[in-house]
């Protein structure tokens, strides 16, 4: 089975639960959703009065804890003790008075900007793990079905590594390829051959080969393929010669 419902992942983020305290972090954002909406008034009653969420089963107040929530690792991350009850629920309501202060929730909004908007938690490292294994799916299965940060990430990984190969092969230096004209040969040869290699945004191309609208990458790879022009035909020749460093 193939598609969306099989293969890729909602908005989620990949968190690194082994290390830092990022998994903390993570909870206290999602136990925080019903005072950030202002589905509870702040200042005026606990964050437990909201039910429709695992925050009440970590203080015990929620009725029988389902066997599958565990919260050590949470309060863990949090320099808690595993029964420390009080002691999460003093940590968050401090966090929830701090939604209810602008400069405290523009504080806590920026801390949050890697959830909203990045696709894993975690150090260079995990970052790094996590591609890797990202980059060994994308050679076994059919990258169109998937999607995604992690995707897009490997894309450009691999692109910035094989443009620096490609200026290798044709002795062209970087300073040299981004400071020259839109319509120079180098930049359109290597754009088709980025985007036959590797995953990246053709948009992401045309940014980092300074190429302007992303349509000149479209016409690139239309005209190399072609192989009308002498020149171009040369260079594409030179870099299916050479190939792809090896890592």
């Amino acid at each position: 089975m193939h598609g969306h419902l099989f293969q890729g992942r909602y908005k989620a983020l990949v968190v690194d639960g082994q290390k830092g305290n990022y998994l903390g972090v993570v909870s206290t954002y999602i136990h925080l959703n019903p005072a950030r909406a202002r589905l509870i008034r702040i200042g005026q009653e606990p964050l437990r009065h909201y039910r429709w969420s695992s925050y009440p089963f970590y203080l015990g107040s929620g009725g029988g804890r389902p066997g599958w929530l565990a919260t050590e690792k949470v309060m863990g991350n949090l320099g808690l003790k595993t029964g420390d009850r009080a002691g999460y629920e003093a940590y968050m309501e401090g966090r929830v008075l701090e939604l209810g202060d602008p400069a405290g929730r523009r504080q806590l909004n920026e801390e949050w900007r890697r959830i909203r908007r990045g696709w894993y938690l975690g150090d260079d490292g995990f970052r790094g793990r996590i591609l890797k294994y990202v980059k060994q799916t994308l050679e076994k299965g059919r990258r169109a079905t998937y999607s995604g940060g992690a995707k897009r990430a490997h894309g450009e990984a691999e692109a910035e590594r094989l443009l620096v190969r490609g200026l290798e092969v044709l002795g062209v230096g970087l300073e040299e390829l981004t400071s020259g004209p839109k319509g120079m040969a180098t930049k359109q040869v290597l754009a088709w051959w980025l985007c036959q290699r590797t995953t990246v945004a053709r948009r992401w191309v045309s940014e980092r080969l300074r190429m302007g609208d992303e349509s000149r990458v479209t016409q690139a790879i239309r005209r190399v393929k072609a192989g009308d022009d002498p020149e171009w035909r040369t260079l594409r020749q030179r870099l299916e010669r050479a190939g792809p460093d090896q890592d």
